[in-house]
């Protein structure tokens, strides 16, 4: 342990103990009120040096400070960098053994420790109170403090119990600290920690050499391969780069398709063991390893200065999510980018998401009170027990019962079962009433609209971060001018604006007047299929159809109106109207262009050279032939790259096909085509709702068989492996 710090001064302590010169004029401005003993919300940005002000306050200070983090690596990674300073530090959290507890225990009892870190669901257990040292604690630092907001973009029910724990231990000095809060969130989190008269410091959240951008694809290979020339392009070569995936499946992709390529990847998710994931983390520390595909639980707390590149092949579920990811990049100041590759089809994953985090209230409520049924105090089921007996798929069971463990009310025991918590403080109706949960659910969902909005919109990117962190809202800084270096300020994707030829303002206006004539009832795709006349099931026999405008651009194949339709999305000429779902209306500006009230210049996709008409037939006739001999290669590739459990329901799926399709007297592929086989076994749909996003799964067929579909899709899910 590093002998007490005496008289000495901040700048000694600073410079002896941590070997730093000085500090960042954020930390400085920060540690003003912290040294003058005021309880203090600190919001700096990722990389600013927030674990300073904390050490730095319990070195001057003496006895012991205590750390309360949800993060494993971030206490590990500072309680070996005290260690190797000579200074007393310990962690306490569920990856260690019984012996590592024991003896980090003890060590607390006998007051050897200068720093104590303490994961915050373990701070009010009785092994901990009562190691706790006699003498008050000098001061308590609770990081991520944004999870005790349920505003917040990572709520976490234990830190509700964190103010319970600090009036328990005499109400020591407390600092409260994040990266990621909008004034909401800050004034939540200082009411839920009690803070007492707390000063309130927000140092900014603009990161100057953070290069932000979004990069539309389609999913699947189109994304792997623009992924894979993002990393070899603009990272490896200068630096380490992560990449983070909305699941362990995606996670998995990400990997495979960057060692394909001849880059030396790691992976890190849930779903591999302790010891894999301390391997990755440990290699990419010690700059061994460059690059990581992962799921969002890996970074938090790594302390590495070189990373040039963070990219998402999935969309985040909010821009405070994005926001806290992306700043893992540049924090040695030199430049680095952030780079979004969005596909409509990740926005379905995160509303998967979170359906899966916030379980149907009268499902936790079944669950608590099965487990207050038992006869024993012993009973401790499964959650494949559980769902057995309340005849649920398991993963529903299980985020049920995540969230009454999040809530304090029960624990996991051995081999992953549940019990009540013998000693909860806190009541089921005081913690997960119905109203409380669905408005949780609600904040999720405008968050994630939010950061939907963010990644199809055309404001600079910066401006739109900065803007939602002052206030709240999606908008840019008053007076802001852009920060000249995202794809928007840019002008990346958008073509160089010029005057239209007469031709190209006829395809305008035609474009302009199938939108007018929807009347705010669709979305691109519908409009774009109506334009070119499509004679598919979601046009033929609709509304649509009866249109004036149908069919009015032949000539354009449905990526080229889609492409027209961007254009003018950007222009301010149509406007997307609504989140997860928009659907186009004109602007003021547009119908005057439709009308030649006004002259635009616009990036005009320059037209294909024009056809006889019959060889346009056979050149589109070709095409798809083309096209159903690459999605048949295509089926055959992705099938051999299927995990088990994917063979498994593709399988189910065949024989469901094939017994239908015999009591029908019908051939298989009028069930279901292979291609909507494929999209059921990638998206595996869970709710009526889902199914019907599904490729091919029309309104008759949901009827016909949905819910006996459904009934399937659940029974694999939750299907042991």
């Amino acid at each position: 342990m590093a002998a007490g710090s005496g008289q000495r001064s901040t700048a000694e302590v600073l410079r002896e103990v941590f070997g730093h010169a000085e500090l960042r004029p954020a930390q400085q401005h920060a540690l003003e009120p912290i040294l003058a003993g005021r309880d203090t919300a600190v919001v700096l940005p990722t990389g600013s040096g927030k674990s300073l002000l904390y050490q730095l306050t319990g070195m001057l200070r003496g006895g012991t400070t205590l750390v309360i983090s949800p993060l494993i690596a971030l206490m590990k990674d500072q309680v070996d960098a005290l260690r190797a300073r000579g200074i007393a530090a310990a962690a306490l959290h569920s990856a260690q053994s019984a012996d590592e507890l024991r003896e980090a225990l003890n060590a607390l009892r006998a007051g050897e420790l200068r720093f104590v870190y303490a994961a915050p669901e373990r701070i009010l257990t009785q092994g901990f109170l009562s190691a706790l040292p006699p003498e008050k604690l000098a001061l308590v630092a609770v990081d991520e403090a944004h999870c005790a907001s349920q505003w917040g973009h990572d709520f976490r029910p234990e830190y509700l119990r964190i103010g319970a724990f600090l009036e328990r231990v005499g109400r020591p000095q407390t600092l409260a600290l994040t990266a990621t809060a909008t004034p909401t969130v800050r004034a939540d989190l200082c009411a839920i920690l009690g803070l007492r008269d707390p000063a309130v410091i927000v140092t900014g959240f603009d990161r100057p050499n953070l290069a932000c951008r979004v990069q539309k694809v389609r999913g699947g290979a189109e994304r792997e391969q623009a992924l894979v020339e993002l990393v070899k392009q603009s990272a490896v070569r200068r630096g380490a780069a992560l990449v983070y995936a909305g699941s362990r499946k995606n996670a998995e992709a990400a990997h495979e398709a960057l060692e394909r390529a001849g880059l030396r990847c790691g992976v890190y998710h849930g779903g591999l063991d302790a010891a894999a994931r301390n391997a990755v983390q440990e290699r990419f520390a010690k700059k061994e390893l460059d690059l990581i595909a992962a799921t969002n639980a890996f970074g938090m707390g790594i302390d590495r200065a070189d990373v040039r590149l963070v990219a998402h092949v999935d969309l985040p579920g909010s821009l405070e999510a994005y926001y806290q990811e992306i700043g893992r990049a540049g924090r040695d100041g030199q430049p680095a980018e952030a780079v979004l590759l969005f596909s409509e089809q990740s926005v379905r994953l995160q509303e998967f998401l979170i359906d899966l985090s916030h379980p149907d209230p009268a499902l936790v409520r079944r669950v608590y009170d099965l487990l207050c049924s038992a006869d024993e105090e012993s009973f401790a089921p499964t959650p494949h027990e559980l769902s057995a007996a309340l005849t649920e798929p398991s993963h529903r069971v299980d985020a049920a019962a995540n969230r009454l463990i999040g809530a304090g009310l029960a624990r996991r025991v051995q081999e992953g079962r549940i019990a009540l918590d013998e000693q909860a403080t806190v009541r089921y109706e005081d913690v997960l009433d119905e109203r409380t949960l669905r408005a949780r659910r609600t904040a999720d969902e405008r968050k994630l609209d939010t950061m939907v909005r963010y990644a199809r919109g055309r404001r600079c990117r910066r401006d739109a971060i900065l803007g939602y962190f002052e206030s709240d809202e999606f908008a840019g800084e008053v007076g802001s001018e852009g920060c000249g270096r995202c794809d928007v300020c840019r002008g990346e994707g958008q073509g160089v604006p010029r005057a239209l030829t007469e031709p190209e303002i006829v395809e305008l206006q035609k474009i302009l007047s199938g939108v007018v004539r929807a009347r705010g009832r669709a979305g691109k795709a519908k409009i774009a299929a109506m334009l070119i006349g499509a004679k598919t099931k979601e046009i033929v026999g609709t509304w649509l159809q009866e249109l004036s405008t149908y069919g009015i651009l032949p000539q354009l194949t449905r990526e080229e109106v889609y492409a027209r339709i961007d254009v003018l999305v950007d222009a301010g000429l149509l406007e997307s109207v609504g989140e997860r779902y928009p659907v186009l209306g004109a602007t003021g500006e547009g119908l005057a262009a439709m009308r030649r009230e006004i002259a635009v210049e616009l990036p005009w996709p320059q037209a294909e050279p024009e056809m006889p008409r019959a060889s346009v037939t056979r050149e589109r006739r070709s095409e798809k032939s083309g096209a159903r001999a690459e999605r048949a290669a295509a089926a055959s590739a992705a099938e051999e790259t299927w995990s088990r459990e994917q063979q498994a329901l593709a399988e189910a799926l065949r024989v469901f096909r094939l017994q239908r399709a015999r009591d029908e007297a019908l051939p298989a592929y009028m069930v279901f085509s292979n291609r909507t086989l494929e999209d059921l076994v990638e998206r595996r749909p869970t709710s009526l709702a889902e199914l019907g996003a599904v490729y091919g799964l029309g309104p008759t067929k949901l009827a016909s068989f949905g819910d006996e579909l459904l009934a399937l899709l659940r029974a694999q899910l939750a299907a042991p492996r």
